[in-house]
């Protein structure tokens, strides 16, 4: 018994961010048909990653950044390995502008985290992070809850204690 979760249909191609990111001559971006390397492992056996996001949304490195967090955590999702987003610091302002997209760009990423929603995967905002980039307001108006685990931020003790390894970028 398998533990892949197909959640193919849900998420747009890579070439609906527009010229900047499209990937869609990269293979498996927008698609999969790969076997997921843990297909009848139990739980115990599969790794559990924290993608935490920390850039900001002042500069293209940021947008990579976002971007590359979505994917990644996209596909550990369809190859059945747990997968947790987290914004934190900076990357606290990408949580606002994903909840409530503005640009033609933003609106690609939007979509890609919604799918990421859609298929259950686990988010965390920074409470203190979303106050101090300014965001909080915008958050809390989207009835978006605000993780204050650890001195009013995510707890990365916790995440390890939980079993997962942590991925900043």
């Amino acid at each position: 018994m398998g533990i892949t979760q197909d959640v193919t249909q849900t998420w747009p191609s890579a070439g609906e961010f527009g010229s900047d990111l499209d990937h869609s001559g990269d293979s498996g971006v927008g698609e999969s048909s790969r076997e997921t390397a843990y297909e009848g492992a139990n739980h115990l056996d599969t790794p559990k990653i924290a993608v935490i996001l920390q850039a900001g949304t002042e500069s293209h490195e940021g947008l990579a950044r976002a971007l590359h967090a979505l994917l990644y955590t996209k596909e550990l999702t369809e190859e059945g390995i747990t997968a947790k987003l987290i914004f934190d610091g900076a990357g606290s302002e990408w949580a606002a502008k994903l909840i409530a997209p503005e640009s033609p760009q933003e609106k690609g990423l939007a979509k890609l985290f919604e799918g990421l929603n859609a298929a259950g995967v686990a988010y965390e905002i920074c409470d203190y992070c979303s106050g101090a980039f300014h965001v909080k307001d915008k958050l809390q108006a989207a009835n978006v809850p605000l993780t204050s685990q650890y001195m009013n931020h995510p707890s990365v003790a916790t995440l390890v204690k939980d079993g997962y390894q942590v991925w900043i970028l």
